[in-house]
């Protein structure tokens, strides 16, 4: 099994003919930008969505059955389960997840890591794969002319 594709933005679609469209990409920061007197007043609730493909071998497509999404931040670790959806699995080397989160916290400044671990039908760990990069929370004070 190989991670294809570990990436977080503002709002994920599908669209006609099953594509699927990513808005507001994050590379290595999400920056809230604030007025001089919103400085420092959290916690910042925004949408958030996580994209993932993982390419899997024949033999592994069968056995996958749930996973956590485990966001790290701040040194306290949110978690995030689910079941893979019959069709994510059907006949399917390739496969996506798609988690989209209406309203997500972050607390204060700080840093976010976010891992992923795919489990088998026995309840037993196959994989996990972590986002190559971490992301910094912080905020950018904007002048009002």
């Amino acid at each position: 099994m190989r991670l294809i594709d570990f990436i977080i933005c503002d709002d994920i679609r599908t669209e006609l003919g099953d594509k699927i469209s990513l808005m507001g990409i994050y590379e290595d920061a999400i920056n809230f930008n604030v007025s001089a007197n919103e400085t420092g007043k959290w916690p910042k609730v925004m949408k958030i969505g996580f994209f993932i493909r993982i390419k899997a071998e024949n033999d592994e497509v069968p056995r996958l059955n749930k996973f956590k999404l485990n966001i790290n931040y701040d040194e306290k670790i949110k978690t995030i389960e689910g079941t893979l959806r019959p069709d994510i699995k059907k006949n399917a080397q390739v496969f996506r997840l798609v988690l989209l989160f209406q309203q997500f916290a972050f607390e204060n400044s700080g840093v976010m890591s976010v891992n992923i671990e795919l489990i088998d039908n026995a309840g037993q760990l196959m994989n996990t794969f972590e986002m190559s990069d971490k992301i910094k929370i912080t905020e950018n004070i904007i002048s009002i002319q």
